[in-house]
């Protein structure tokens, strides 16, 4: 039983394709922002940083959703520290992936096509983008301009943002595209045998 017509496969499948688009992207401003954290933040919590790399963990150190855990100049592991503060961002990177991996088995295949299941999963994802697309969007203005302009730490956090914008259009679409009406198969009626009786 085919539920999308094949254009709409394609243009689902296109979506999915920009998510992941998107999620790459995010994955790498995220994976350079842990990096630059995990290599300054115990001299940034011992008050020994400067320059662009205190600036940078000035502004992402304390303005993202949630700060450092260690008071400052008492820095036990600094990878700790930053796990901790970038925790939720790789969280919810893993559940993109679990998204999108959905997302394509349900356009390709109509044995994994439950619409509501998919839906669920997809408002879900869209809920914690949202959530994390403010938070950096926020981070974003903050590295805009004067000494943020060409900070290390603004970069990663400007190509997480652009990533997870990314992400929300594609998924957003995604999700209005698949709630659409499916395909109806015709009904097949019954042909009636009608006996004519001779007089």
């Amino acid at each position: 039983m085919a539920l999308h017509s094949r254009s709409k496969r394609i243009a689902l499948a296109l979506f999915v394709l920009l998510s992941f688009a998107g999620g790459v992207i995010v994955l790498g401003g995220a994976a350079k922002a842990t990096n630059l954290c995990h290599n300054d933040v115990e001299a940034y919590l011992k008050d020994e940083l400067s320059g662009d790399a205190k600036f940078g963990l000035d502004i992402a150190g304390n303005n993202h959703l949630q700060s450092f855990p260690t008071p400052m100049g008492k820095s036990p592991n600094a990878v700790y520290d930053c796990g901790i503060h970038l925790s939720l961002d790789w969280w919810i990177i893993a559940y993109q992936v679990f998204t999108i991996k959905l997302g394509l088995m349900a356009t390709l295949f109509d044995k994994y096509h439950s619409k509501h299941i998919v839906m669920n999963v997809y408002v879900i994802n869209i809920i914690l983008v949202t959530f994390i697309t403010s938070v950096y969007v926020k981070l974003s203005y903050n590295f805009s301009g004067g000494e943020g302009t060409g900070n290390e730490m603004g970069q990663a956090v400007k190509t997480v943002t652009a990533g997870v914008i990314t992400i929300l259009v594609a998924n957003f679409s995604f999700l209005i595209l698949f709630g659409t009406d499916e395909e109806q198969q015709p009904k097949v009626v019954p042909s009636k045998t009608i006996k004519v009786e001779e007089q």
